[in-house]
């Protein structure tokens, strides 16, 4: 069984083939495609029960449907504004940090195991002073003291 990864390879390999100049090089082309897209549609819904997938899609076109940096119970590293990395009054913003940019931030707070309601209300900040990895937080506090 083939990964989605690959059918997404083959998509893009034979999409090249769609405005061939040979009529039988695009019509076998488009085939393959149909085939592939199909396969791509398989793999992703597979184990989705369709009442889901159908309320996804009705929510999708009702501009309802949200997808969130990263699920409950992640770690996520937020820019703090004081200069302790252990700070706990950051879990809910309390020290300062609610709507922090990023020229204030001293230090990063690691916080782990975040629920769904700290993510949704944090869900703005984001790639500002909320990170999915370490890495990315130490590059936004090493990019705001270089501009100091």
């Amino acid at each position: 069984m083939r990964s989605i990864e690959e059918i997404e390879a083959l998509i893009e390999y034979e999409k090249q083939y769609i405005n061939s100049k040979n009529k039988n090089t695009r019509r076998m082309a488009k085939e393959s495609l149909k085939r592939f897209e199909a396969k791509l549609r398989e793999l992703i819904t597979s184990g989705i029960p369709l009442d889901l997938l159908k309320e996804i899609c009705a929510a999708e076109r009702d501009g309802r449907y949200v997808v969130l940096p990263c699920k409950e119970g992640d770690t996520v590293y937020k820019l703090c504004p004081n200069n302790n990395a252990n700070c706990d009054r950051c879990a809910w913003g309390s020290c300062g940090c609610n709507g922090l940019s990023a020229r204030n931030a001293k230090s990063i707070n690691t916080m782990p195991h975040r629920s769904l309601k700290w993510i949704w209300l944090f869900r703005e900040d984001f790639g500002k002073t909320v990170f999915l990895t370490r890495e990315a937080a130490e590059a936004a506090l090493a990019e705001q003291e270089a501009q100091e």
